[in-house]
This record gives C-alpha cells, structure tokens and sequence, in this order.
C-alpha cells in the first residue's frame, strides 16, 4: 500500500483539524495579586513631626499601613500644617501623598469656627483644597449654607457650591 505525498498532507490536515476541533487549549486566569498590608494598629495614635513643628496627628480605631496608602477606620485626622489647624473625623478614609479620600458621617472643622458636614470628603493638604460631591452642611457661627457640592480654596478662602439654601446674618 502506497500513499501518495498529497494522501499523507490530506492525512496531517484532517488530524490536525480534530486536534483543534476537540483539544481546545486551558482557559487560565491569572489573579492580581491583592495588596498586602504592611502593618495594622488597633486604638492608634499616629503623629508627623518635621523640624519646626507637629504637622499632623491621627488617631482611631483601626488603622492598616500598604505599601502606598494608609487606610483609616473611625478616624480622627488633626491637620497642623496651615495657620489653622483643620480636624477631619469620619468612618473610613485613605491617605497618600498628603491626600485623604474620607467617607461616611464625615465632619470638617477649623479652628476659626468653619464647619462642614458630608458623606464624602476629598481633602488635598498640599493644595490647600477640600471638595465633596455630596450633599453638605456648613455652618460658622450662625451662618448656616446647605448645598449638593462644595469646592474650598483654603489659602484663597474661596468657597464654591451649587444649589445651595443659606442663611446668614450680618453684624
């Protein structure tokens, strides 16, 4: 029995298209590769100090260190690095590169008064600039501004918002 050149090429051809057809190749996934904390506190008390001055503290109950973030629970974040000292307490909130996402039941306050209440606070220390997308509630002594949104310009002392109801009273 003799096969010819194009027998054994027809040959290849039809066993390698039921190679193909009934031998598919393993679907495999890789999975990333989660973050590992570095580090998790209980009942903290952080503080930053440069060579002039304390410049920061924070403090919680829960608190997990990564390689390039810090993840807060409960928190309390005392911001000493501009004329007044600014506190930020809420539920959660990220800090990296002098930036803190911060939610839930989320309070702004300075020491000049200034008040601000939200469900989501973005607050950029080396900007000078707190934002939230969220309704809000801000008060200064009587004053009183209710709104959807906020941007503040802490060192133009600039306050933008939208859709707000205010009541002030002038001395």
């Amino acid at each position: 029995m003799k096969l010819s050149i194009n027998s054994l090429f027809l040959f290849i051809a039809v066993l390698l298209g039921i190679i193909v057809t009934y031998l598919k190749p393993l679907n495999v996934h890789f999975q990333k590769q989660k973050d590992a904390p570095e580090m998790e506190m209980k009942d903290y008390e952080m503080y930053e100090l440069d060579t002039k001055k304390l410049v920061d503290i924070s403090k919680g109950e829960k608190i997990v260190k990564y390689k390039n973030r810090y993840e807060m629970f409960n928190f309390d974040y005392i911001d000493n690095s501009d004329k007044l000292v600014a506190d930020i307490k809420g539920n959660f909130a990220k800090y990296t590169n002098n930036k803190l996402y911060a939610q839930g039941d989320i309070e702004y306050t300075r020491e000049d008064g200034l008040k601000i209440t939200s469900e989501k606070i973005f607050y950029d220390r080396s900007k000078m600039y707190v934002k939230s997308l969220t309704p809000y509630v801000a008060t200064m002594g009587k004053n009183r501004l209710v709104g959807n949104e906020f941007r503040y310009h802490i060192d133009k002392d600039l306050f933008l918002s939208t859709k707000i109801k205010a009541s002030y009273f002038l001395e």
